[in-house]
């Protein structure tokens, strides 16, 4: 998962790319190995970022300096980052609507895709 966050005039915007690993939810959907995107934006609301078309949240737990941990709920990410059509996944596990993800952070130049 990476997460890359900038400053916009309404607000923060949090551009999430995942690489689906053949495990967990991504393998129960036969979706291993996909890459998924979408981007979010917290309208000047604090630490919680949403989907501007299906409703998705995720809410930033704890920001460290060495990590971040968020919660998602029903956040859906695309394989053409526009959250319609194509193959989606809303990252959710053993079918609950709220999953927490920790991610350790790094230099931005690592995360390009």
């Amino acid at each position: 998962m990476s997460i890359l966050f900038s400053q916009e005039r309404w607000g923060v915007v949090a551009d999430v790319q995942v690489l689906l690993a053949d495990q967990g939810h991504a393998a129960r959907d036969k979706n291993g190995g996909m890459r998924v995107s979408e981007v979010a934006s917290n309208y000047n609301k604090s630490l919680v970022f949403f989907l501007k078309y299906n409703g998705g949240i995720f809410d930033v737990i704890s920001n460290k300096a060495s990590r971040i941990v968020i919660e998602t709920s029903w956040f859906r990410l695309s394989d053409n980052g526009c959250g319609e059509g194509g193959i989606y996944s809303t990252l959710d596990e053993d079918g609950r609507s709220i999953t927490r993800y920790k991610s350790f952070k790094s230099d931005s130049a690592e995360c390009q895709w």
